[in-house]
């Protein structure tokens, strides 16, 4: 497994443990120091930038609110990351048949994964939506 998809599992499992789950909508609200929750979890904060933007990239999280010495970030946890979500969001891709090409099993599987990724993206703009109505009524 790739090492920024390894952290990324392994920060987002961190986040999710202290999260605040909503079971309604299956989103999570992560409040806190993300760099403490990562180094807590065993990443190097040196990686933080990078698996920050890694789960961002893959539709895992999204930051509400900024944090500062002062007040804790605020983030929604959308999903787990997976690998399939990590080689669209431009991970490495580690050929399935070792001359860099995709299986025709793999392509139908690779369909299957846009599919789910979009019906994903659209669950997430109701969410969304949703949201915004509620904030704004």
């Amino acid at each position: 497994m790739h090492k920024l998809l390894n952290d990324s599992m392994t920060a987002y499992e961190a986040m999710k443990q202290s999260a605040y789950w909503d079971h309604d909508t299956d989103t999570g609200m992560f409040e806190g120091s993300l760099v403490s929750t990562f180094e807590d979890a065993g990443i190097d904060r040196s990686r933080y930038s990078q698996v920050v933007k890694k789960l961002k990239d893959m539709g895992c999280i999204e930051q509400v609110t900024r944090g500062n010495a002062h007040k804790p970030s605020k983030w929604i946890l959308y999903k787990d990351p997976t690998q399939t979500d990590f080689e669209m969001a431009g991970g490495t891709w580690v050929s399935h048949t070792g001359s860099g090409g995709l299986r025709g099993d793999s392509k139908s599987q690779r369909i299957t994964d846009l599919q789910a990724r979009v019906q994903d993206l659209d669950y997430r703009l109701q969410y969304v939506e949703r949201m915004l109505k509620e904030y704004t009524s």
